[in-house]
């Protein structure tokens, strides 16, 4: 594997969990009852839907962490490519 390859695969994954601590923090800020990191990682869909509701209620709008997510989703996808990318041009 390139150097570079590993690099961008690394960054798409700190891209991507950020704001699954953030929202993380978040929800237990306001004492929700959300399981540890790792079990909330794999059920983040269910715990996006809860943070939307909770910030909306709290603030009156959607939190910008939602958006953020969606976000860095489609951004780590995008590296993912490129190291694949990467990958295909350096053999």
């Amino acid at each position: 594997m390139n150097i570079s390859m590993i690099q961008i695969l690394i960054l798409a994954v700190l891209v991507y969990i950020t704001p699954t601590f953030m929202i993380h923090e978040y929800l237990r800020k306001y004492n929700e009852k959300i399981p540890n990191i790792f079990v909330f990682g794999l059920r983040i869909t269910r715990y996006l839907k809860q943070y939307r509701k909770i910030s909306k209620i709290k603030t009156g709008k959607i939190g910008y962490l939602y958006y953020l997510w969606f976000i860095s989703l489609g951004l780590a996808l995008i590296l993912i490519l490129l190291a694949v990318f990467i990958k295909d041009i350096a053999i």
